[in-house]
């Protein structure tokens, strides 16, 4: 009695069996991968989800809407699932004229995971309107300042070479080289000729007080004369020229730190290229500093510094 052939050879039982396993695979890859992870981009609804999952806290109250960081209310973060401390961070970062210009810069918000402000991001619309128009302004009104001030110190220039040819051609006609005597002056108004006429001023000296007066903007003590690099005669030391010198402190002419451009501050003799490009970067961060104080979170700046400058800058606002 013969034996009846098989249904199936071998290599068909094999192909069946790799067909099973592979669809198998595929239900337990839909039922188990979640479809946000392979369905390109996710929608409203599975972004409310990762949400919620995210920010454990006030589930009931989470309600994903568009929003602005620059000028959404606290109730609309608390919406968002934002906790109350990183809601009282952004009011203060926004109370100190802060500014979110793109949706990424809402990233730095400190306690916000990388995983958290991927699921904000699409809801985030920042309005840039308001920042070009304040921008255009500002440089409008910086640049009529800056014009300004260029007319005023050329008046100055002008008025100090006026001085000296007066006494140049008054020196050249009288040929009086040794009149001197002895008169008070007010340092931050007094001209070359004037200075000329006290004992152990020379025109060297005189010229170099001056030019250390404008680039200061004005002296505000009497000792800021040693920091001259002149040779004084040795019959006439310092404190021998300072009995017949004083100062005026209103007469300083501080700098407009949250108007003045990087070169304007170099030009300063108290400051340094480091320090002033700190200055003018905290400034544009900032848009504007308000005090003294601000400026010794500053590395490159010190005690000494702080008070040497105190007189030569102002934090005022011009309109």
């Amino acid at each position: 009695m013969s034996s009846r052939p098989p249904l199936f050879s071998k290599q068909q039982l094999v192909g069946s069996i790799t067909i099973l396993l592979a669809a198998l695979a595929v239900v337990i890859f839909i039922n188990i991968v979640p479809q946000h992870a392979w369905r390109g981009e996710p929608t409203p609804s599975t972004l409310d989800s990762l949400w919620r999952d995210t920010m454990l806290h006030n589930q009931s109250t989470i309600r994903l809407q568009v929003f602005d960081p620059n000028t959404a209310d606290s109730a609309t973060f608390s919406q968002l699932g934002l906790r109350p401390w990183q809601i009282k961070n952004i009011m203060k970062y926004r109370q100190r004229k802060g500014r979110y210009y793109d949706a990424d810069d809402f990233s730095n918000l400190y306690g916000l995971s990388d995983s958290a402000f991927q699921v904000l991001r699409p809801y985030i619309k920042i309005d840039t309107l308001p920042f070009v128009k304040e921008r255009e302004q500002y440089w409008q009104a910086d640049s009529l300042r800056r014009a300004q001030r260029r007319h005023a110190y050329r008046m100055r220039y002008d008025s100090l070479n006026r001085a000296d040819s007066l006494w140049r051609d008054s020196l050249y006609q009288t040929r009086n080289y040794h009149v001197k005597r002895d008169t008070i002056l007010e340092l931050n108004s007094a001209d070359t000729s004037a200075l000329l006429l006290l004992k152990g001023i020379g025109q060297h000296v005189a010229k170099a007080i001056v030019y250390r007066r404008n680039a200061l903007g004005g002296y505000v003590s009497l000792e800021q004369l040693r920091e001259l690099n002149v040779n004084l005669n040795s019959k006439y030391p310092w404190d021998s020229i300072m009995k017949f010198l004083y100062v005026c402190p209103d007469s300083v002419h501080p700098i407009l730190v949250n108007h003045c451009s990087l070169k304007q501050l170099t030009k300063h003799p108290y400051l340094s290229y480091p320090q002033a490009e700190a200055i003018y970067n905290m400034r544009r961060r900032r848009i504007r500093i308000r005090s003294m104080e601000e400026l010794k979170s500053l590395e490159c700046m010190n005690d000494s510094d702080i008070m040497r400058l105190q007189p030569y800058l102002s934090f005022t606002i011009q309109d």
